[in-house]
């Protein structure tokens, strides 16, 4: 009984168990965080719409969905189409992992195309919202005390502005949050697009 009671003293209360968990996440962000992005291979033209379609069928989740706007048949981005679906995947994962419904809609216009990734989840604080994105985020802000998004937003963004793109976050009409991805479309397409217009 003295065992017991001695090995009962010596255990961590929940409170010292949360800050362990708090710092192997930490740990974890950190690793993800140092390793290298992958380099931009080669930018080739690339059908976004086939790519979404794919990304978003590999996920196999009855939670999610896929949206075009009225009217939008394949657009074409000058990208790395690996690097490309990764930044998507890890979009797509992401809302997922924080609401019971994902949509994730394509639409364009004349000199961009927009891949919208919206979840019913908690959402992203206004105040975070930017922060997501800085690597410092998750080495100096323990696990509890922030948004739940993973380190990979981080790596997302850098791949998508080295394509001449942007990630942004606000919030969802479905409640959460909302990821928006813009690239620039091809010369080409941009020309039919302008010229239907």
């Amino acid at each position: 009984m003295r065992l017991v009671a001695d090995e009962d003293e010596n255990r961590p209360s929940a409170e010292e168990l949360a800050d362990i968990g708090d710092m192997v996440r930490m740990l974890g962000d950190a690793v993800l965080l140092a390793r290298d992005l992958p380099s931009l291979e080669r930018l080739d033209t690339v059908d976004v719409w086939a790519l979404v379609s794919e990304t978003v069928a590999q996920h196999k989740d009855s939670r999610l969905t896929l949206q075009a706007a009225k009217g939008c048949g394949p657009a074409f981005a000058l990208a790395d189409a690996r690097a490309l679906q990764r930044a998507i995947d890890i979009l797509v994962t992401q809302a997922l992992m924080s609401g019971s419904r994902t949509t994730v809609r394509l639409d364009h216009g004349t000199t961009a195309l927009v891949v919208v990734v919206d979840d019913n989840g908690p959402g992203i604080p206004r105040a975070c919202r930017e922060s997501v994105f800085e690597a410092r985020y998750y080495i100096e802000t323990p696990p509890s005390q922030r948004a739940s998004r993973s380190a990979e937003l981080v790596a997302a963004r850098q791949m998508v502005r080295a394509q001449g793109g942007d990630i942004t976050i606000s919030a969802s009409p479905d409640g959460g949050a909302r990821f928006t991805l813009k690239l620039p479309l091809t010369q080409a397409n941009e020309t039919a697009l302008k010229a239907a217009s």
